[in-house]
């Protein structure tokens, strides 16, 4: 999946879901868009990640 830095509007860490609904890790990294989707990522470091993703996107303004 490709998610445009431009369309970030918002990220914040959660919690990785069991069938979606039972935490079991907090793992993953909830991404929302501008246009109000959201999508989630289990990954490592997600803190380093956000970092990154920040910075990266603050460069294109």
């Amino acid at each position: 999946m490709s998610v445009p830095l431009r369309q970030i509007a918002a990220m914040q860490p959660c919690w990785t879901r069991l069938f979606g609904l039972l935490p079991i890790a907090p793992t993953s990294l909830s991404v929302r868009l501008s246009d109000g989707s959201e999508h989630r990522f289990v990954i490592g470091k997600r803190e380093q990640w956000m970092v990154d993703i920040a910075l990266a996107r603050d460069r294109l303004c």
